[in-house]
């Protein structure tokens, strides 16, 4: 429990800078074009949960094998994260079909992880990374949206990566969206008030 108060601190300013970004976004000139509000939450709470908390639990272990499996889980994550940015803003060559590969490899190997390291594991920890499955389970049928509705379209100078409200086309794509931020937050504030 000691721990949660810098947590906290840190989901706090990770939803300001998402604040930040969504307002930026909106500039129809902006690359990936304009992000809907419910995407721009999804969004930081992927870069939060992927990227962020790996590194802070390395910093603030628990008395488990929790923080080990989380760093693998992350070093994916990162490595796929360099790659993605030269993809999209370098070579402007981003496909979904490259995060879906990359999400399934992900969800096989936080499941073996889980499974190898599950003796070590607290239940509080073991929900948080179910919650992880569940959101990579989340993420592969945004992809697969892209990939079946937009195509070749999230390449090139004037690429589409983000859902926009104002779009008919990502409707029902936004709902599940707001039910995936709705059910993966809470489970995130648990976790940083528990873990």
């Amino acid at each position: 429990m000691d721990i949660a108060k810098p947590g906290l601190v840190l989901l706090y300013l990770s939803l300001f800078l998402l604040a930040a970004y969504y307002k930026h976004q909106q500039d129809q000139n902006q690359m990936g074009g304009k992000i809907a509000y419910s995407k721009s939450l999804w969004l930081m709470y992927c870069l939060f949960s992927w990227f962020i908390l790996p590194i802070y639990f390395l910093i603030y272990p628990t008395n488990s094998d929790f923080s080990k499996v989380y760093a693998l889980f992350g070093l994916s994550f990162w490595i796929r994260g360099i790659a993605e940015m030269l993809m999209l803003y370098k070579f402007k060559n981003w496909k979904p079909i490259y995060g879906i590969t990359h999400n399934i490899f992900s969800f096989i190997l936080l499941s073996v992880l889980m499974l190898f390291f599950r003796d070590n594991i607290f239940p509080f920890e073991m929900l948080h990374f179910f919650s992880l499955l569940i959101s990579l389970s989340f993420e592969c049928y945004f992809a697969f949206f892209f990939k079946k509705h937009i195509g070749e379209k999230t390449q090139g100078e004037e690429a589409i990566w983000f859902a926009n409200s104002e779009d008919p086309l990502f409707a029902f794509n936004l709902k599940v969206t707001r039910v995936a931020v709705v059910l993966l937050y809470s489970e995130l504030a648990l976790a940083m008030l528990f873990l």
